[in-house]
């Protein structure tokens, strides 16, 4: 399928504003892709196959022909379906709530809400008022409300929003979340690496290029906080000749 345009903002861009704001906040559309419907003379391209239950075993299977009737995962065109849907209902709220629909055109990252605020008052402003209202009219709802500030968490639970993970007092019962694929600690506020593929390098084989690439390639650092280190890895590379040398 054509894919569409690319309406999803940068990751890096995402990633910094996000840790701009005293107050960082993320939230979800809950089943974003299941909300939006397919024209009916779409959903030939969506067709699949289903065995009939009542066939006999020892028989040939028999199969029904369906058709998906909403936004399926996984598909390269979801992304752009879900994307355009959003921002061409948003568009309608642009001059009631000019401030929350310009968060909500540059800060959703297919079904993440990652953005912030400067105080609580604004960020209750943001959430509970202003950008829930705007997604509930499209028959979205954000949930799984997540933030940095413990006071706005309880605020949010308090006021029968969703958050995610669990509010706890104890702090130690809270896991990781995660941020565009980044672990988050919203407790200490701070974002790790995962770099087990370096710590996996067993350095008493013979190193190759093919182990340095392997090695590289399982760390996930879309804005490249661990650049001064993993460069080395891309040095080693080039100083190598032959694949398997």
């Amino acid at each position: 399928m054509y894919p569409g345009g690319n309406l999803i903002p940068n990751i890096f861009h995402l990633i910094i504003y996000f840790r701009l704001n005293t107050i960082a906040i993320t939230a979800d559309i809950e089943r974003a892709f299941l909300q939006i419907s397919l024209r009916d003379e779409d959903r030939n391209a969506v067709r699949f196959l289903f065995p009939e239950l009542e066939s006999n075993q020892t028989d040939t299977y028999k199969f029904q022909v369906y058709r998906f009737k909403l936004v399926m995962f996984g598909v390269n065109v979801s992304p752009f379906l879900l994307s355009a849907t959003i921002k061409y209902h948003i568009e309608k709220y642009r001059e009631q709530y000019p401030a929350t629909t310009e968060m909500l055109d540059t800060c959703i990252y297919v079904d993440d809400v990652i953005s912030g605020a400067e105080n609580i008052s604004q960020a209750l402003k943001l959430s509970k008022e202003d950008a829930d209202t705007i997604m509930k009219n499209a028959r979205m709802t954000l949930w799984k409300w997540n933030s940095n500030n413990q006071t706005l968490m309880r605020t949010w639970k308090g006021e029968g929003l969703e958050i995610h993970p669990r509010h706890s007092e104890d702090s130690s019962q809270i896991p990781l979340s995660k941020v565009v694929g980044i672990p988050w600690n919203v407790v200490h506020d701070y974002f790790t690496i995962d770099v087990k593929g370096l710590m996996e390098l067993d350095t008493s084989k013979l190193i190759t290029k093919r182990v340095v690439l392997q090695s590289a390639g399982k760390i996930y650092d879309p804005v490249g906080f661990l650049s001064p280190y993993t460069i080395r890895l891309t040095n080693a590379y080039y100083k190598n000749f032959g694949y398997g040398s």
